[in-house]
């Protein structure tokens, strides 16, 4: 993180130094006329520190209407908020199994994001802007969870899941056009909400544990997923059968897009 700001500064002073010796040379470049470069490729520079990968392509319909697509990756990684939601979580429902899913979990993501926006400066996309959007995000997840019977039987579920989210939002920026062909594109804010849901399977020979021992693993199971997402608002269920355990859920899902782009505009 460190490094990436050290950049940006750097950049940001390189970038000032360019626009002010440059400035007659910027908007012919940029505008001649009505003609003007109307496609723009950018990169978030922020996301770089947290370990995200944040791509967009912006293609102007007007001097003051564009629409783009973004993308963001994350490799796998631990799961986000897990300081937080061990502060907020219900000391007494977050038990053993709660804080094992917690601290071994995996998770990694992609999502991609349509964006309409409307410029207010007087050069084409240029200046002060909003964005309604809509986000679509996919998950992935792993966790292995140890479970001793009656018998004193381990039995090693392994979890794979998967969890999708849809969220609309409105988000609020400012993109500068430098010399050549390079601009800035900071997103100041952009809050967001919606909706998501997520399942997760353990495939496991379980024909031998006892009626007793299914009703606790159940019980265990979903103690420690509801104390988790209690932060959250999650509804979860679990079910144990023969053939392993499948966990089904809800949940109110929001957040907030902020980010600092470099963008080459052609």
């Amino acid at each position: 993180m460190k490094k990436t700001l050290l950049i940006l500064f750097a950049f940001l002073t390189v970038s000032n130094q360019m626009v002010s010796a440059k400035n007659n040379t910027n908007e012919e470049t940029v505008t001649i006329g009505n003609e003007f470069n109307k496609n723009n490729f950018k990169i978030n520079l922020l996301a770089l520190g947290l370990t995200n990968f944040s791509f967009q392509y912006e293609r102007a319909l007007s001097r003051k209407f564009s629409v783009s697509m973004g993308i963001r990756l994350q490799p796998t990684t631990n799961l986000p908020f897990r300081n937080y939601i061990r502060d907020h979580a219900d000391k007494n429902q977050l038990d053993t199994v709660g804080l094992d899913f917690l601290n071994r979990a995996k998770i990694n993501n992609w999502a991609f994001t349509p964006e309409v926006r409307y410029y207010f400066g007087h050069k084409p996309l240029n200046g002060f802007y909003v964005a309604p959007y809509c986000r679509v995000s996919y998950y992935n997840l792993t966790w292995g969870y140890l479970f001793n019977d009656q018998t004193n039987l381990t039995h090693t579920l392994d979890f794979r899941g998967e969890a999708r989210s849809f969220t609309f939002g409105l988000m609020l920026g400012c993109q500068w056009h430098l010399g050549g062909n390079f601009l800035l594109d900071w997103w100041m804010i952009g809050p967001a909400y919606g909706s998501a849901n997520f399942n997760a399977n353990a495939n496991a020979d379980l024909s031998q544990v006892s009626q007793q021992d299914r009703v606790k693993l159940e019980s265990n199971l979903n103690n420690a997923f509801n104390s988790v997402g209690n932060s959250f608002n999650v509804s979860s269920h679990t079910t144990v059968s023969d053939k392993g355990v499948k966990i089904t859920g809800d949940a109110p899902f929001g957040g907030v897009r902020t980010g600092f782009c470099l963008g080459f505009c052609f």
